[in-house]
């Protein structure tokens, strides 16, 4: 299948940069929206109050871009100690919408081990194939199963194409939009982000989307490019917790699912492959 569309460093079709402020984990500030009617496009100047200094496409409803589906609305939120998240009602359609219902929940957060913070280092990375996470700097600590270590997830799957001999992860199918989502907490021993690195390659086919990016607990909301090399995250140096959230949409007919993927490699990678060729998603924390 031919890609459709072409590279997208934000991975719309439409070359937008659109947000979904309901992404925020729980507890992190939810900065303000931006003037109506003004576009702010990731790597211009952005004013006071944008969120993670990022704005929302001209002409969006609901701070949600044209074609999402009717309903897509800013709704009002509860309070929420210490504070209160901006709620958006996105994606009507997908079950249970994007709100974690209790089954979506696994609760798992990554945070610095012992050795971890005396290395002051944390790396964790994952393979589809082998389906399992190695926490490189833990005595390359091994964890199978792709679900076992993620804060939540919702109508994610490991799909392995025996035919084309790859593995990734992608929607259900049946459902037109899932979500996922890794967290950190270095704040245990008062450590903070010095560097953030990130490998997150994407395939999409058709219209297939996928939207990720890094939210932390300075209000920032960073996209991550397609890359299956490292990426440098800037803006969250000082952070003690982020998340990295993927979601997935779109695509076109009965294999819609199937046409947005994540970190899609060989189910058997050569012997002479690169350590990211094995284990595409990769996330590399220095702490300070």
């Amino acid at each position: 299948m031919a890609w459709n569309p072409p590279y997208n460093p934000n991975y719309f079709a439409d070359g937008q940069v659109h947000h979904n402020t309901s992404s925020l984990p729980a507890g992190y500030p939810a900065g303000s929206v931006p003037p109506a009617g003004q576009v702010y496009y990731h790597g211009s100047p952005y004013p006071p109050g944008a969120l993670g200094g990022v704005g929302y496409p001209a002409g969006a409803v609901g701070g949600l871009a044209a074609g999402y589906p009717a309903g897509s609305v800013p709704v009002a939120a509860a309070a929420y100690s210490p504070y209160p998240p901006q709620a958006f009602k996105a994606y009507p359609h997908a079950q249970q919408g994007f709100s974690y219902a209790p089954q979506d929940t696994v609760g798992f957060v990554f945070e610095p081990t012992d050795t971890e913070r005396n290395k002051k280092k944390l790396e964790v990375k994952y393979s589809p194939a082998m389906d399992k996470y190695v926490r490189s700097v833990e005595n390359h600590q091994e964890t199978a199963g792709w679900r076992t270590l993620v804060y939540a997830e919702q109508n994610i799957q490991r799909k392995v194409e025996e035919d084309w001999k790859k593995a990734y992860l992608a929607r259900q199918p049946g459902t037109t939009a899932s979500r996922i989502e890794w967290r950190f907490d270095l704040s245990r021993m008062n450590h903070r982000v010095k560097h953030l690195k990130v490998n997150f390659p994407v395939q999409l086919y058709e219209d297939g989307s996928v939207y990720a990016y890094v939210a932390a607990d300075n209000g920032a909301m960073i996209p991550l490019t397609d890359s299956a090399g490292k990426q440098e995250v800037e803006g969250v140096r000082g952070c003690q917790r982020f998340s990295i959230i993927a979601e997935l949409t779109r695509g076109k007919g009965e294999h819609s699912w199937q046409h947005a993927q994540l970190f899609r490699q060989d189910l058997k990678p050569g012997f002479f492959s690169t350590d990211d060729a094995h284990y595409p998603f990769r996330v590399s924390v220095d702490m300070e």
